[in-house]
Order: C-alpha cells, then structure tokens, then sequence
C-alpha cells in the first residue's frame, strides 16, 4: 500500500511496516499513523541506495528496524526517536534501555564517539562506513563488540576511560578474556606484538601493520586474519602455528597465509609442506610460486587475487579443490608432469592453454 511518500506493509491486525521512503527531502518525518495503521517498524527497503537522507525523525510507536536497512543510510547524521523500544541520544540510535548500539549515523559530526557505559552491546551493523570516526572512548558494561573493522576505515584507536567488566583495552586495541576482539583499521602502527595470553584472534589488522608477532598462546584465528602484512613471526613454542621466512603454517605442515604484502618475485614453498590451505595465497604479490615435492592438497581459491604469473605443480598432487584456482587469473604458466593428477585437472576444468609440461622441448 502506499501513502504519499511512504510504502507500507501490513504485519498484523491496525499495524504494519514503512517499507519504503519515494521522497526527495533531507529530512524524513515517519507518521505514527498511516492510512489507519500504525507504524511499529522499519522494513530492509525503506530507503533506496542513491538516497540523500540526512535526518530521520521516528515515531514512538517503531518498535524495531530491519538491520538491513542501515546499510544505506549511508548520508544520515541523525536520528530521532524516543520510545519504548528504541530510543536515541545525539543523533545515535539505542535499544529502549540504551544497552544496545544499533546505529551510528555515518555523517555525524566529530572525530570521536564516547560509548555510554550503560551500553553491553554494540551490533555488527552498528557502524557503516563512519569514515570521519578517529576514537571511540569506551568503559563500563560492554561486554560485546560485532563490529567488523572494515566499516571505521579511519579508526585509529579505541580509548578505555575508567573501569570495565567484560572487556580491556590495551595499546588502542579491544580485547575480551583471551580473545583479541577489535583491531582499529587505521591503528598507525607498522608492527604488533599480541599480547602472551591471547588464544583467539576475532579481528582483521591495520592496513598500516606491516610485521605481526604471534606468542605461544594463540591457538585460533591466526590465518584468517593476518594476511595484508610483510611478515608474521610466530613464538617458536606455539604448537599450533609457526612461521617460516615470515610466512605462517599451521604446525602439522599447512602453508595457512603467504603475507601479501611480502616483498619477494619468487617464492619456493618449503619441503616437509604438505598442502596448502583455501585462499593461503590470497592478493599475493609474488609472481612465480614453486610447489614442493611431497606435496599433495591444496585449497579453495588458494591463489585468487594474487600477482603469481607462474606456478609448477609436484607429481605428489592427488587432491585439488574444484574452485584452486578460481580467481588466479594472473597465472599464464602451470608446470606439470605429463599425465600427473595436475596434468588431468587441468585438463578437466579447461586449462590446457596454461599448461607447460617438464622436460619438454
């Protein structure tokens, strides 16, 4: 149904949802009421990408918005709503007890953003591409931060001011227990120590960070999370990750991340590896790879984005992942034996004209 600028979705008996937003003001206003329904959401699609939405004024009837719907209020610097449900301060919106961070609007004014410290929780939609956000100042209840460091793209660090629970800071860095929860995406430094202690890395690092030491205590995370840099040091007593010329592996022979950063043409992967995990190579600036023998496995997308133009591919080779090199579009050169498990995938999944077979002249 639709009501003036507004779409709307009934979701009950007298209620329903604002779907969608059609206008052109700056300013948007939400009735309580439209065409005899009251308002008690926000639905995914209520306002389009190529919005030009600055101030949202609420209803206190809304009850909840889809979360989906914050990623494209991409101009908003303010919203305005007081009920039971949500409510907001300066322009941020809350839960109805202020315990829960819901949305920040991108375009708000200042360099920092001092967290309540009624608030336990900040949602993984929280923030959307706050590009102004240098500081946020936490302290008190939090106990739970989704956030994915990649929408505070300017973030440099997170500030503790007074007693926490739940959580720490320590060096512009979020941690939890043994978990490293939050690393700033635009912390300055170009090397990091993880604390001794941490067992669980939960966040991307700075695009700045160019060497990262690892303790023994890290157990999970590690390679999911470390691979824009030049050089990942292990603790030589982690028994569950080790590094190699800065490369990691996993301790049971896994090449798990090749740094992309790393500063190398040519990279021969160390004898004793024995398979290569999914996206090890991701974004690679390397440009010729040379497998070993006794190799067997490798990985999803093991190679995708990376600058490799040249790779040779042992005998040992008996499993490769259907999609290994989806995404290695750079490769031109694939040295095999004739007739080797290499040889026949590549041949099955139509990359004959890549082929160069050794010893042949």
């Amino acid at each position: 149904m639709r009501a003036g600028d507004f779409e709307i979705k009934r979701t009950g008996k007298g209620i329903a949802e604002v779907s969608r937003y059609t206008g052109s003001d700056t300013t948007v206003t939400v009735p309580e009421e439209i065409d005899g329904y009251r308002i008690v959401q926000v639905g995914a699609q209520f306002l389009r990408k190529s919005n030009k939405v600055e101030k949202l004024i609420l209803p206190p009837s809304v009850e909840a918005i889809n979360p989906q719907a914050f990623s494209t209020w991409r101009n908003m610097e303010a919203i305005e709503v007081s009920g039971k449900r949500l409510m907001s301060v300066d322009g941020v919106l809350y839960d109805g007890s202020q315990r829960t961070l819901l949305f920040y609007p991108p375009k708000r004014q200042g360099d920092g953003f001092v967290l309540p410290s009624s608030v336990s929780s900040v949602e993984q939609t929280a923030f959307q591409s706050a590009v102004s956000l240098n500081r946020i100042y936490v302290s008190g209840q939090l106990s739970s931060f989704s956030v994915d460091p990649a929408s505070l793209p300017a973030l440099e660090e997170i500030v503790q001011e007074g007693d926490m629970k739940s959580m720490k800071v320590s060096d512009g860095v979020l941690f939890k227990g043994k978990k490293l929860v939050f690393y700033p995406a635009a912390k300055l430094s170009v090397s990091y120590s993880i604390p001794d202690g941490v067992e669980e890395i939960c966040s991307g690092f700075s695009s700045n960070l160019r060497m990262l030491s690892v303790p023994c205590s890290v157990k999970k995370g590690l390679e999911d999370n470390a691979r824009g840099l030049e050089s990942i040091n292990v603790d030589r007593s982690n028994t569950h990750y080790r590094s190699v010329d800065g490369v990691l592996f996993s301790s049971s022979g896994t090449l798990l991340a090749y740094p992309s950063a790393r500063k190398a043409v040519m990279y021969t992967v160390p004898q004793g590896t024995s398979s290569i995990a999914d996206e090890a190579f991701l974004g690679a600036s390397a440009m010729c790879v040379q497998l070993p023998s006794g190799l067997t496995s490798i990985g999803r997308e093991a190679f995708a984005g990376s600058s490799i133009l040249s790779i040779s591919l042992p005998m040992s080779l008996v499993n490769i992942d259907m999609m290994a090199f989806d995404g290695a579009d750079s490769i031109r050169e694939m040295h095999v034996d004739r007739g080797s498990a290499a040889d026949v995938f590549l041949q099955a999944r139509h990359m004959k004209n890549r082929i160069v077979y050794n010893g042949y002249f």
